[in-house]
């Protein structure tokens, strides 16, 4: 096999992974049916949240956090901006909705412990609604 295809056979799960998170590592999710309009935006520095999260996206109907991984989600928690616990729940399955709508506007973080993972990984969500 040709050096140059075992390169991109080793970069071709992250440009998939890239297209399932809309295609960049700061998704952006307007929504101009309501007067003002609202944003929500998630912000992750963490690698491996491309690599294991198979999509995360914002469900404005349902005002929910849609999550679904390519491991068994066991434990999430949910901080505010002060990183204080707001809620940390047990899962046990690959996919997972988070209700947001309760909550104020404002900066948190979500943190995801995957199966076989020594450590969650996080994403900064903002919520502007």
């Amino acid at each position: 096999m040709y050096p140059n295809q075992l390169k991109l056979r080793s970069i071709l799960p992250f440009l998939l992974m890239s297209l399932f998170l809309g295609g960049s590592t700061y998704p952006h999710f307007p929504d101009t049916d309501v007067a003002g309009g609202i944003e929500f935006k998630m912000e992750t520095t963490d690698s491996r949240m491309t690599a294991l999260v198979r999509s995360m996206s914002f469900n404005k109907e349902s005002k929910q956090i849609d999550i679904k991984t390519a491991k068994t989600i066991l434990n999430v928690e949910f901080l505010d901006e002060n990183m204080e616990m707001i809620f940390t729940v047990p899962v046990g399955t690959t996919s997972l909705n988070i209700g947001v709508n309760s909550y104020p506007r404002g900066v948190y973080y979500l943190k995801l412990l995957l199966e076989d993972e020594n450590n969650f990984i996080s994403t900064k969500v903002i919520k502007d609604f």
